[in-house]
C-alpha cells in the first residue's frame, strides 16, 4: 500500500488543502478529506470540541510536516449475533500493547473505541467486536500514543467515525462487502463442538501479561494480555458463517463469564479488584463452536493475582 500523501509537503503553518477522493485503500482518504474542510463537517471535528465531549485528560500530541502521519479508518461489518465486527485500518502506525502507559513513540500506541461519546474499550489490533452497538449509535476510534494522548494534525484529532444504519457508504466502502456478507451468513446457533485436526491441531497459549502502569497502585486493575495461537487464523471476516478448518476467533471469560470476542493476540482486562481471578481463553469456529480435542476445549486458563501496595 502506498502511503503517499499521508504526511503533507507543505512547510507553513497554514492549513493544506486536500483534494477529496472516493475511498480507496488508503487509510488517510478520509482524514484527508477532514483536513481540507475548514468548517468541519458529520465525520470531522476539532479537538476542542471532542476534548470536550469526550473527557479527554491528556493534551493532544500535534503530528509535525516533516514526520509520518497516523492514520485510521473503519468499516462496520454486522455480526450474526449482536453488534457489529469493527475494522480499523491505520497507516503509519504501530499497536504496541506492551507499551500502554508508556512513553511517547512516534507512531506507536493502541486505538480508544467510543459509541455515542462514552468510551467503551481500547483496541490493540485490528478487529474489534461491539456487541451493544445498534441502529443510530455513533462509533468513534481515536489513534492514541503510549501515553493515551489523542494523536493530530493541523488540530485535528486523528480519528474516523460512523453513524451506524446512516453511512452506508462508508460501512460498504469495500465494494459493498458488509452487504454481502451480511448476505451470505450462515445464522448457525447450535454452536456445537468442532473436532480440530488431530494432525495439527490448533492451540493457544498465553504470550505476555502487562499490568497497565497506570492502574498497578490502584484497587482496580487493567491487566494487558497477549496470547499466542498455532496452527490457528483469526477470521473476523468470516465469524458466524460456516466451519473452515483452522479458522475462526477465541471467547474469553473472567471468572466463569464470558466477556468477550477476540479477533487478534491482544486485549485487556479491565476493573479487576484486589484477589484471584480465573481468566480462560477458548478458540472457537467461525460459528462459534468450540474448538476439542478427544472431547476436551482447546483453550488457556490463567490466574491474574492484584495485589494493592499498602
Amino acid at each position: 500500500m502506498s502511503l503517499a500523501g499521508c504526511t503533507s509537503p507543505d512547510e507553513s503553518n497554514e492549513r493544506v488543502e486536500f483534494e477529496i477522493v472516493e475511498f480507496d485503500d488508503d487509510p488517510c482518504t478520509w482524514f484527508k478529506g477532514r483536513s481540507a474542510d475548514s468548517n468541519g463537517s458529520s465525520r470531522g471535528h476539532s479537538m476542542a470540541m471532542n476534548n470536550s465531549s469526550m473527557g479527554m485528560s491528556h493534551a493532544p500530541i500535534e503530528v509535525g510536516h516533516n514526520q509520518s502521519m497516523p492514520c485510521v479508518k473503519i468499516t462496520l461489518y454486522p455480526d450474526t449475533l449482536s453488534g457489529y465486527n469493527i475494522h480499523i485500518e491505520t497507516t503509519n502506525f504501530t499497536f504496541a500493547p506492551t507499551h500502554v502507559s508508556t512513553e511517547h513513540i512516534m507512531g506507536e500506541g493502541h486505538a480508544h473505541v467510543y459509541v455515542n461519546g462514552t468510551k467503551v474499550a481500547r483496541a490493540y489490533t485490528n478487529w474489534l467486536h461491539l456487541p451493544s452497538v445498534g441502529n443510530g449509535s455513533m462509533v468513534m476510534v481515536e489513534l492514541n500514543a503510549n501515553s493515551h494522548a489523542p494523536y493530530s494534525h493541523h488540530g485535528i484529532q486523528i480519528m474516523d467515525e460512523i453513524m451506524v444504519g446512516h453511512d452506508a457508504m462508508h460501512m460498504n466502502n469495500s465494494g459493498n462487502h458488509s452487504t454481502n456478507h451480511s448476505d451470505q451468513m450462515n445464522n448457525n446457533s447450535s454452536h456445537g463442538d468442532v473436532n480440530a485436526s488431530t494432525t495439527s491441531p490448533p492451540s493457544v497459549s498465553i504470550e505476555r501479561i502487562t499490568v497497565d502502569p497506570k492502574t498497578a497502585n490502584s484497587s482496580s486493575q487493567t491487566h494487558i494480555i497477549e496470547i499466542n495461537v498455532e496452527n490457528f487464523t483469526f477470521s473476523p471476516m468470516m465469524v458466524g458463517m460456516d466451519h473452515v478448518d483452522g479458522q475462526g476467533h477465541a471467547h474469553y471469560y473472567l471468572n466463569g463469564e464470558k466477556i468477550g470476542r477476540l479477533y487478534g493476540n491482544a486485549f485487556d482486562v479491565s476493573g479487576l479488584n484486589e484477589g484471584n481471578h480465573t481468566l480462560m481463553i477458548s478458540l472457537n469456529s467461525n460459528h462459534h463452536g468450540n474448538y476439542v480435542i478427544d472431547g476436551k476445549q482447546i483453550m488457556v486458563e490463567i490466574t491474574l493475582t492484584v495485589q494493592v501496595p499498602k
